[in-house]
């Protein structure tokens, strides 16, 4: 077992990280490799950095990813996600060949080039098509139920999270309960079968669990967009303030649809109801991606926004909201209840990984067919490649 290597050192074991993923990794991915690397104990690994809550590891490591990228070894395409450039990929294959049999690779012959005076390779701008982190399910679309999906990432894996959860809506007078839309779309299609009509003390609870996970997948510096429709009934509103409570709500979006389907029968008691929240919740470190601050400046909080018409999913994200969430995340997106796959579709126009999951394979093959009327140059994989 050796102790965290001093910041000279550590930019070499970065590297050697990065290389070991495959040439690209997300922040949490490059810590994991480096601490298997070094094979650190977890009381080596977890201990504090004077001052911070980051541990010494994760400075090290992030003054290592800062100063490779200026000397042209790493770079930086998307928030969160750090690739190899051919001088860096050149400078791992020296180390490895400099490696002894005992794989040890302090002290080498071969020296890190001096940042400040270093000679960046030329490097795009902008990147079209930036590679995936190494994960399994990345850019595909996976069946199975979300948190189980959800559980299956390491701690701090994207960089964001954008979804729509089902409202708990009684589609299908499940327990004789009637539906709030009994002539909804929603109510035609069945919702992919799914009743839509848990207790309502146990959807909040699943809820409440989806958050607790996603703010653990997307770690101190990431966020969550969370659309959710209020409930009106019962002569009330309903703003899932249960749902929310506790968690960093950052700042609460306006999605104004426009119009809405519901009229509020034949002796309306409510106007109708033409907007939804977005509930942007996010961890103490996160901002907006300085990349689209000069539009999102124009967005303001209030979103006008059509809903979606044409798709075949009976409540669609318009691919305008789905983009917007994507630029707010700026870096790998999730999405687990991603319906028709709006999200993915956002995700593969703006060159960005992403991850869906959704029980109903019917609405998998929806997205298959968005994506394949789609001029994608970036990726080319079909969704059973999983």
């Amino acid at each position: 077992m050796q102790e965290i290597p001093a910041q000279e050192p550590m930019k070499q074991w970065t590297l050697m990280a990065v290389h070991a993923l495959g040439g690209i990794g997300h922040n949490r991915e490059i810590e994991v490799k480096v601490r298997q690397l070094l094979n650190l104990s977890d009381d080596v690994s977890d201990h504090i950095y004077h001052g911070s809550r980051q541990t010494v590891l994760d400075h090290r490591i992030a003054f290592a990813r800062s100063h490779l990228k200026t000397a042209g070894l790493l770079d930086n395409p998307q928030r969160s996600v750090w690739a190899l450039t051919d001088a860096g990929g050149t400078l791992v294959n020296e180390i490895i060949g400099q490696m002894n049999s005992s794989a040890v690779l302090f002290p080498l012959e071969t020296p890190l080039p001096d940042v400040e005076t270093a000679i960046r390779p030329a490097i795009p701008n902008q990147q079209p098509c930036p590679a995936a982190p190494p994960h399994p399910y990345s850019n595909t679309y996976h069946i199975g139920d979300a948190l189980a999906y959800m559980q299956s990432f390491p701690d701090g894996a994207v960089a964001g999270i954008a979804t729509s959860p089902p409202y708990n809506k009684a589609f299908r007078h499940r327990g004789g309960h009637k539906s709030n839309w009994p002539n909804s779309k929603l109510m035609a299609d069945n919702y992919a079968g799914y009743d839509d009509d848990l207790p309502p003390a146990e959807y909040v609870r699943w809820q409440r669990a989806f958050l607790t996970e996603s703010l653990r997948l997307v770690g101190p510096d990431g966020v969550i967009l969370y659309n959710i429709g209020r409930q009106i009934a019962n002569l009330g509103e309903n703003r899932r303030q249960e749902i929310i409570a506790d968690f960093p709500v950052r700042q609460t979006i306006i999605w104004n649809r426009g119009s809405s389907n519901n009229q509020g029968g034949k002796v309306p008691t409510i106007f109708p109801p033409i907007y939804e929240f977005v509930y942007i919740i996010a961890g103490r470190q996160w901002r907006l991606p300085k990349k689209w601050l000069p539009e999102m400046r124009k967005w303001g909080d209030v979103w006008n926004i059509n809903f979606e018409t044409g798709n075949p999913h009976p409540a669609p994200f318009p691919v305008k909201l789905a983009e917007r969430m994507v630029k707010t995340i700026d870096g790998p997106v999730l999405d687990p209840f991603a319906g028709s796959g709006t999200i993915g579709i956002a995700a593969t126009q703006l060159g960005y990984p992403y991850y869906l999951n959704d029980i109903s394979p019917a609405y998998q093959a929806i997205f298959q067919e968005r994506l394949n009327g789609i001029n994608n140059p970036c990726d080319s994989r079909k969704l059973g490649d999983r």
